[in-house]
């Protein structure tokens, strides 16, 4: 990353990084749950790491709600927005010091603006719901529009506009397409897969949603993530 393209959050982040509150509190962090004093060197003792504690049968296990939760703790205790992108950061940093970014950060989740939930066609119109965090500014927020607007905007209208066409099945393409778009490293490790092993990215998406009970396969999780990109007002 360019210095130019440095967000504020990640220039706060290095501020705070040096401060004697902000270790004592990952130092905490890292001996409740048996991480090195400096954080992992690689990407496979993280993920050894996250494999004694997840199970692809569940959203998430009790040991991985446990770190979450403290991980949102020290956001609070840090006063900084409970956010993903900040819960995201916050992890990669516990487990590797910041050295290595191996978690995938979903599109429109910035350090001080937030989507909550993306445009959902109703009767009344169609609404976003936005989280903007304290130490937002103006500029912020202008910014975060112009780069997320199609994803916000209005996708449906009453009268001479085309209805769009009722998703059934909602909640369980809402879980398939998300499974779809982990990162690389996310998706191995959930479907229990390495380099060594010739399977498509549809299969592996497939495979994650067995392991939680979902009758949908790996292309038709495609086919509906490419259908709701290309859907027309």
């Amino acid at each position: 990353m360019k210095k130019g393209d440095e967000s504020r959050g990640d220039v706060l982040l290095q501020k705070l990084i040096l401060g004697t509150g902000f270790q004592e509190g990952i130092r905490r962090i890292r001996q409740m749950f048996d991480v090195p004093k400096n954080g992992f060197i690689d990407m496979s003792s993280i993920g050894n790491w996250y494999s004694k504690r997840s199970d692809i049968t569940k959203e998430e296990t009790v040991a991985q709600k446990v770190f979450n939760a403290e991980v949102k703790r020290f956001l609070v205790d840090q006063a900084l927005p409970v956010g993903v992108w900040w819960e995201h950061k916050i992890i990669e940093y516990v487990l590797s010091d910041g050295r290595i970014e191996f978690l995938w950060l979903p599109p429109a989740k910035e350090p001080f603006v937030e989507v909550i939930n993306r445009p959902l066609p109703t009767n009344e119109g169609s609404y976003t719901d936005l989280r903007i965090y304290e130490g937002v500014t103006q500029r912020d927020l202008r910014a975060f529009m112009s780069r997320y607007w199609r994803m916000i905007s209005p996708s449906y209208r009453k009268g001479t506009h085309k209805q769009i066409r009722r998703e059934r099945n909602t909640s369980i393409n809402n879980e398939a397409v998300a499974i779809y778009d982990l990162s690389k490293e996310e998706r191995r490790l959930a479907a229990g897969t390495n380099d060594y092993m010739e399977i498509t990215k549809e299969l592996e998406v497939e495979r994650i949603l067995k392991g939680k009970g979902l009758a949908i396969s790996g292309d038709a999780a495609k086919a509906v993530k490419y259908r709701r990109r290309k859907a027309k007002r």
